[in-house]
Parts: structure tokens; sequence; C-alpha cells
């Protein structure tokens, strides 16, 4: 059985490109893992993205800001992937995005802080995973718990996409956090 996924937050911050992203590195790193991947999007806009890693298996909804609602209500979502620009922080689509999963439900969420290697400085990504992890906890989810992974879509796009490649290596772990989180929705869903 395949974990569902939601790729959110606000418009501009690289969801669709950190999509393209996993896939990217999961296609180069598990090549055999990926026979039935597919890809492809619906009349709303909704990409539907099926990919695996050696623990699980996923099934990734990736969509416009404009259907997040519509998205988390109809297809019951396991893991919420919240993508939060490290250049410019948390928006009010990043407020809005984490409000909609906690209305839909979705209890497990991963944060992935894109554009590191435009803000190039570290304090200024630790500054902006404070403020995530403070909005996070402001809506109830457990913000000092949250995986929360800085790196670059676009670098690893432009690596070999391998795990040894240092542009590649932040989607390495993230795709990590998201099995350890689809580990927990695993033993939640086999009770």
């Amino acid at each position: 059985m395949a974990i569902n996924i939601y790729t959110m937050g606000e418009t501009g911050h690289g969801k669709t490109t950190l999509t393209a992203a996993i896939m990217y590195c999961l296609g180069a790193a598990y090549p055999n893992l990926q026979e039935g991947a597919i890809s492809g999007a619906d009349a709303s806009g909704v990409s539907r993205e099926k990919y695996a890693t050696p623990a699980h298996r996923y099934a990734h909804a990736d969509g416009p800001c404009s259907q997040r609602e519509a998205i988390l209500l109809r297809d019951p979502m396991d893991i919420g992937l919240l993508v939060v620009a490290a250049s410019d922080g948390p928006m009010p689509g990043t407020r809005d995005a984490i409000a909609s999963a906690k209305k839909a439900g979705v209890s497990n969420l991963v944060v992935f802080l894109n554009k590191s290697d435009v803000v190039g400085d570290a304090e200024l990504c630790e500054l902006v995973e404070m403020e995530v992890r403070d909005l996070l906890s402001s809506q109830k989810y457990a913000g000092d718990d949250i995986a929360v992974v800085t790196g670059s879509a676009t670098a690893a796009l432009a690596s070999a996409g391998t795990p040894d490649d240092p542009k590649a290596a932040s989607i390495f772990a993230l795709v990590d956090a998201i099995d350890k989180s689809a580990s927990s929705v695993s033993s939640n869903l086999s009770r």
C-alpha cells in the first residue's frame, strides 16, 4: 500500500521543483524500484506521482495552492511535505497550508527549507527554521519534533542525482525523514 504525501506551501517556494528533484534523485539512485512509477496531472492541475524508496512506496500529490483544501479533503493524506523558501521564510500561504493540513487531519509533517543556495548563510537558514517551528507549534503541531531539512531542489536537479553527490544530499536527507515519518504511518495503519 502506498503512503499518500502532499507537497504544500507558499506559491513560488519550489514545491513542484522539489517534487521533480525527489523523482529525479530516486530514479537515479534506485532505478529498479521505480518500475511502475508514474507521473501525470489531472484536470484541476494536480500532479500525481508514484515512486518508491527501499522502505516505502509513495503516492505524491502536488498541486496549485488554490486546490489545496480540495486535495486535502478529497484525498486522505498521510504526510504533508511543507516547502518553505529559506530566502523568504514563512509567508501567508505557509500559514494557510499548515491550517489546511490541520483541518484535514494530516498529523505527520516534514519540512523542506528550499533555496538555501540562494541564501548562502547558515545562520539565516537557522532563523527561518526557528520561525517555521514556531509557526507549526502555534498551529498545534509538535514544531520542535518535526523533521526540517535544508537544501536546494534546483541544485539537486543539476546534480548526478545520486546519494554521494553533495548537490543531491539534501534530497536524500529529506527522503530519509519522509521514510521515518512514513514508518509511523505504516505502524498506525497496521493496528
